[in-house]
C-alpha cells in the first residue's frame, strides 16, 4: 500500500501565515512603488496628496486636508484641489459620487464627492513605452502619436489632439483633420481610447456590509439591501461600460 504523507496541522497553519505575509508584503510594496511613481512625475506636494489616499483610502476633499495637516503644512484648499486636479488629469485618481442627502428642511444637498487612489492605472504608467511600441507596430505611427498625446498630458478633448497630432506632423489641424479623425474612431472601436469618466459611484460602505453580515433580525432586510445595492451598481457600470466607448457626436 503506497503511503501517503501529510503535512502536520502546524505545518499547514504555518505555510498559510507565510502566505497572507508575502500577500501583504506585495500589497505593500505595490503601495510604496505606486506613490514613487506619483512623486516622481508630478512633484512632492502631488505625491503626498496621493500617499494619503493609497495608505488612508478614499476621502473627501476636506479630509483629506486634515490627513496632511491642513494650512500649517501648505496645504491649503487650492493646493488640495490643483493636486486632485492634477492625478484625475492622468488617472491616477478616480472621483466617486456619494449619495445625495438632504438637509434639516427636507431640501436635497449636492452629493458630496470623494476621491481614490487607482494604484493599477499608476502602475501601468511604467508600461507606457510599451503601449507606444504594441500601437505602433499595430496601429501605425498616427495611432501612435495619438495615444502619446493622451499618455503625455492625460485627458484631453478631440480638438486638443487634433492639435497635438498636426504640430508633431508639421502640418495644419485642417490638412490633418480627416485622417486623425479616422485613426482616432479605429482606436475607439479597438477599445484603446475611451471616453473620460464624469464620476464613479461609491461602492457599499464597510459598515452597511458588516450590518448584514450579523443576522438576528435586521438580516434579511440587510441582505435585500445589499442585493438591491449590488444590482444597481452593476447597471450603472453597465451603462458606464456602454458610454465609454461610444464616438464623439463630430466622428459619428
Amino acid at each position: 500500500m503506497q503511503q501517503v504523507l501529510r503535512r502536520p496541522p502546524c505545518a499547514l497553519q504555518q505555510n498559510m501565515a507565510t502566505a497572507s505575509s508575502i500577500a501583504a508584503a506585495s500589497t505593500v510594496q505595490i503601495q510604496n512603488l505606486a506613490c514613487e511613481i506619483v512623486t516622481d512625475q508630478f512633484g512632492e506636494i502631488v505625491g503626498n496628496v496621493c500617499k494619503s489616499l493609497i495608505y488612508k483610502g478614499r476621502q473627501q476633499l476636506n479630509e483629506l486636508g486634515r490627513a496632511l495637516g491642513g494650512f500649517e503644512q501648505g496645504y491649503t484648499p487650492s493646493v488640495l484641489k490643483n493636486s486632485i486636479l492634477v492625478l484625475i488629469q492622468h488617472n491616477c485618481v478616480i472621483a466617486y459620487r456619494e449619495e445625495a442627502t438632504n438637509n434639516d428642511s427636507g431640501l436635497p444637498i449636492a452629493p458630496p464627492v470623494s476621491y481614490g487612489a487607482d494604484k493599477d492605472k499608476i502602475i501601468q504608467r511604467l508600461r507606457h513605452p510599451r503601449f507606444l511600441v504594441h500601437i505602433r507596430e499595430d496601429c501605425g505611427e498616427r495611432a501612435e502619436c495619438i495615444l502619446q498625446s493622451v499618455l503625455e498630458n492625460g485627458r484631453l478633448r478631440l480638438d486638443q489632439m487634433l492639435e497635438y497630432v498636426a504640430d508633431k506632423e508639421k502640418r495644419t489641424v485642417e490638412e490633418a483633420k480627416g485622417e486623425v479623425e479616422e485613426t482616432m474612431c479605429e482606436l475607439i472601436n479597438n477599445h484603446f481610447l475611451e471616453r473620460a469618466p464624469t464620476g464613479t459611484p461609491a461602492p457599499p460602505k464597510c459598515e452597511a456590509m458588516r450590518r448584514g453580515k450579523g443576522g438576528g433580525r435586521g438580516g434579511g432586510a440587510a441582505a435585500q439591501a445589499r442585493e438591491a445595492e449590488g444590482a444597481k451598481t452593476i447597471q450603472e457600470q453597465a451603462k458606464a461600460n456602454a458610454e465609454k466607448y461610444r464616438l464623439p457626436t463630430s466622428l459619428q
